[in-house]
């Protein structure tokens, strides 16, 4: 779906705001590379890397696994899944301090991740994970949880690394924990976001991106050309996606806010604060905000 809208100011730079749920994956590519490039400049470079390990049976199934990327000086653990009959004997245990372990031998103390009240919530409190941030009825009925790890200490390593795996194996971990979700009635049943703003060249000149799921917008990514920059456009795109995320029957919206400077325009917006993690990236906080539309 695109919806054409045309700005009465600066028209002669940007002629055109689009709002795509099918968004083409060299405008997604374009948005990133910008916006990369712009953290790249302000903050410490961070450069990715990607972290898992899979718990494989003799007949070379995936039964389990743990992912994660590690950057700006923290490890966040994206997935943890172990199949219905692996819980409760070590396994999840074992994942995590595998990742953990493999982090610190890369020099990474700390680490971060979301979880909510009906999946591993307790786990990682006996892991020593804290909250650091709370998002109440996300899913509805259910609590959605920001964790935070200062200090990995894990040495052990109990199953083999892989850095940057295969996109098989990721995928498999993502099906296995969406099923586990979905037997607990709560699929994430994500739909893709994403404004652009383009120039009279059709050239993608900004955009945001982000998914909703779970009753909420969760909004990953924002940029605009650095020349293009305090003129109302980041407003007005942010604008846009709340006003599709409203339509969705998604009234809330979520995201992260790297630094002061980006923390500030947030707040212009009527965004609050609901969670903070220090130094991400060193130097700079990282806030978690959000904002109830209606």
């Amino acid at each position: 779906m695109t919806l054409g809208i045309y700005p009465h100011r600066y028209a002669h730079m940007v002629n055109k705001f689009s709002v795509e749920t099918f968004p083409f994956h060299s405008d997604l590519a374009a948005v990133r590379r910008g916006l990369d490039e712009f953290e790249n400049t302000v903050f410490q470079r961070r450069s990715y890397v990607g972290l898992s390990a899979l718990v494989i049976n003799s007949r070379g199934e995936i039964q389990g696994g743990v992912s994660g990327r590690i950057g700006w000086g923290w490890l966040h653990i994206d997935m943890l899944w172990v199949t219905e009959g692996l819980r409760y004997n070590g396994h999840g245990s074992r994942l995590l301090s595998t990742i953990e372990a493999a982090a610190c031998a890369r020099g990474i103390h700390h680490a971060y991740l979301t979880t909510t009240s009906f999946q591993a919530f307790p786990f990682y409190q006996q892991h020593g994970y804290e909250a650091c941030g709370v998002l109440e009825d996300r899913p509805p009925g259910h609590t959605y949880y920001y964790l935070a790890k200062r200090e990995l200490s894990a040495t052990v390593q109990h199953y083999p690394v892989e850095v940057d795996a295969p996109m098989s194996y990721l995928q498999a971990l993502h099906h296995g924990l969406n099923d586990y979700n979905a037997r607990h009635g709560t699929p994430i049943e994500a739909r893709r976001l994403s404004v652009f703003m383009r120039d009279g060249t059709d050239k993608i000149r900004g955009g945001l991106i982000g998914s909703t799921y779970w009753g909420w917008f969760d909004l990953y990514t924002m940029w605009i050309q650095a020349d293009l920059r305090r003129r109302g456009y980041g407003a007005h795109m942010l604008n846009l996606a709340e006003q599709q995320a409203i339509k969705r029957g998604c009234p809330c919206i979520v995201t992260e806010a790297i630094g002061d400077r980006m923390r500030r325009f947030f707040d212009r917006q009527g965004y609050e604060i609901f969670g903070t993690l220090a130094d991400r990236p060193p130097g700079h906080p990282t806030y978690f905000v959000r904002k109830i539309l209606v």
